[in-house]
C-alpha cells in the first residue's frame, strides 16, 4: 500500500522475461511483449534504480513508529561501541535527521556537559522532541537539510546558541534518503571543529543476503524496497566514502559493515 504507481511500474516491468522452456513456441511473443513494454515506458532496467527525491512517511504514523521502534532496538545495540569511542565530555552534538529525538537522547544525553542541537524536517516531531527533553543545553528545530538556506539556517542557530563549532554531526539513515549527499556534505563541512567528527550511518542493499533463500524471497524482497523512494536509495552506502573525500573531509574510516 505504500507503493505509488510510478514505483509500482518500476519493479514491474523489471523483472526476468518469463521463459516456459528451449522448445516453446510462444517464447518469441513472449519475448516481443516485454521488450515493447519496456519500450512504453521509457527506461532501460539498468537506469531504474536511481536516487529520487524521497517521498516521506507521517513519522506519526502507527506503521512508521513501529518500523523506526524495530530500527532503533538493532541499530543502538550496533553502533553502541562507536559512539562510545566518538562521544567525548562537553562537546557540541548536531543530530540531523533527529526525528522525535529519542534517539538522539538515547545516544547522547549520558555524555557529560553535552550540547545537543536536533534539526528534523518534520514539525510534529521537533515539537514532539521540545515538549519531552529541551532544556538550556538540549535545543531541537525544525529545517530540511536539503533546501538551499540550510547553510544560513545552521549559522543563525550558532549564533542564537553561542556555538563556534559543532564537535560530532551525526547523520543516521539520512543520506540515503537524500537527493544531493555531496552538497549537504560540502555545507556541513565549515560547520564542524577542527578535529570534530562526523558519524554517518547509511545503507547498501548489496550487502543484504539470507541464506538459505531457497525461493529467492528475501532477494526478491530486497529488490522492491529499491523501486520504493520512502525507502530511500538503497545502494547510497557504497558512495558515501566517495562524497566525503570530495568534501574535503580526512581520516575517513569505514568502521562496520553490515550486521
Amino acid at each position: 500500500s505504500c507503493f505509488t504507481p510510478q514505483e509500482i511500474n518500476r519493479f514491474k516491468h523489471q523483472s526476468a522475461i518469463p521463459y516456459g522452456g528451449i522448445y516453446d513456441t510462444f517464447i518469441g511473443q513472449k519475448i516481443t511483449e516485454e521488450l515493447l513494454s519496456l519500450l512504453e515506458h521509457g527506461q532501460s532496467v539498468e537506469k531504474l534504480k536511481i536516487r529520487n527525491k524521497n517521498r516521506y512517511r507521517d513519522a506519526s504514523a502507527e506503521k512508521e513508529k513501529e518500523f523506526l521502534k524495530q530500527q532503533t532496538e538493532m541499530l543502538l545495540e550496533y553502533d553502541k561501541d562507536i559512539y562510545e569511542n566518538i562521544n567525548r565530555p562537553g562537546k557540541i552534538v548536531l543530530d540531523l535527521g533527529c526525528n522525535d529525538g529519542k534517539n538522539t537522547m538515547a545516544r547522547f544525553k549520558d555524555v557529560p556537559n553535552v550540547k545537543i542541537i536536533g534539526i528534523d524536517r518534520d514539525r510534529d516531531c521537533i515539537n514532539s522532541a521540545n515538549d519531552k527533553f529541551s532544556s538550556d543545553s538540549i535545543h531541537f528545530y525544525c529545517a530540511d537539510i536539503e533546501d538551499s538556506s540550510f547553510n544560513s539556517f545552521l549559522c543563525k542557530i550558532k549564533e542564537e546558541l553561542n556555538i563556534e563549532y559543532f564537535d560530532l554531526i551525526n547523520l543516521s539513515m539520512v543520506l540515503l534518503h537524500t537527493e544531493n549527499p555531496y552538497r549537504i556534505l560540502k555545507t556541513i563541512r565549515p560547520h564542524l571543529s577542527k578535529d570534530g567528527v562526523v558519524f554517518i550511518r547509511d545503507i547498501d542493499d548489496d550487502f543484504n543476503f539470507a541464506f538459505p533463500d531457497t525461493n529467492g524471497i528475501f532477494r526478491h524482497m530486497i529488490d522492491i524496497c529499491s523501486y520504493c523512494d520512502i525507502l530511500g536509495y538503497r545502494q547510497s552506502g557504497k558512495e558515501i566514502y566517495t562524497y566525503l573525500k570530495r568534501s574535503g573531509f580526512s581520516h575517513v574510516k569505514i568502521e562496520k559493515m553490515g550486521f
